[in-house]
């Protein structure tokens, strides 16, 4: 693999991962010297496969679930960037129309000297202060973009962008769709490879990417340590859809 890279930051990497392994270290704590490479679902599995002496095929399994991953990421890109490139056309556009070809129709108005209709009167109003304090806006727009980053990287921001987010029409539903689609694979995939069922949940919740299914996990874990079913916990949330928590039972 190091011969074959020809990427220099990965080499490194991997020339790391073989000394690990020289010294005495299992391959999977090789792996975890490197967290920004190998995340915690990666050397988990990793470990299981070397206790269980299945590494091989926990590989394979690893590379198609990793390779699902990225054809979901595709999918989800796919299907988003159409309406927003739409969405930033059709903003250009009328931004265009506001503020260059209205003033030149107002022109046409004044020399009628006539009494024009409201919705027109609207519209030159719109168009004057698009004009004059259009960059106002936009500077507002960017103070507002950046506080919400700001939020959105706290704790309770990011909890509220994504109980927000799994409400919205449409967008919810999809939102939640690919997190708990993102969910269902990962476990199955650590369970498939021997992870303890606790120690697998423990790490799909820091995978499904939303705060509020992540707590809800955080939840039916503590009660399956209690000796409940896992199917009771995920439908008491009320996040998860029929189909999953009837399967699952």
């Amino acid at each position: 693999l190091i011969d074959q890279t020809e990427n220099k930051t990965s080499k490194k990497v991997w020339v790391d991962v073989r000394e690990g392994v020289k010294e005495g270290r299992t391959f999977a704590d090789a792996l975890n010297r490197h967290p920004k490479v190998f995340s915690t679902l990666y050397c988990q599995m990793v470990r299981a496969g070397e206790a269980s002496g299945a590494l091989d095929k926990i590989l394979l399994r690893l590379a198609d679930y990793l390779e699902s991953q990225v054809r979901l990421r595709g999918k989800i890109f796919s299907m988003m960037t159409y309406p927003i490139l739409m969405m930033v056309v059709s903003t250009l556009i009328l931004l265009f129309l506001v503020a260059y070809v209205v003033p030149k129709v107002t022109a046409i108005f004044d020399d009628l000297n006539q009494a024009l209709p409201l919705p027109t009167v609207i519209l030159l109003a719109v168009s004057d202060f698009v004009i004059h304090y259009g960059w106002l806006v936009f500077l507002l727009l960017a103070v507002l973009l950046f506080y919400l980053k700001r939020h959105i990287g706290t704790k309770v921001g990011r909890e509220k962008f994504d109980r927000i987010s799994l409400r919205l029409p449409l967008v919810g539903r999809v939102v939640k769709m690919v997190a708990i689609s993102r969910f269902t694979k990962t476990l199955a995939t650590l369970l498939a490879s021997g992870v303890q069922l606790l120690k697998a949940l423990e790490i799909v919740q820091e995978v499904v990417g939303n705060k509020v299914l992540e707590e809800a996990i955080r939840e039916a874990r503590g009660n399956i340590r209690e000796g409940e079913s896992i199917a009771g916990p995920l439908k008491r949330s009320g996040l998860f859809p029929p189909l999953v928590t009837h399967m699952i039972s």
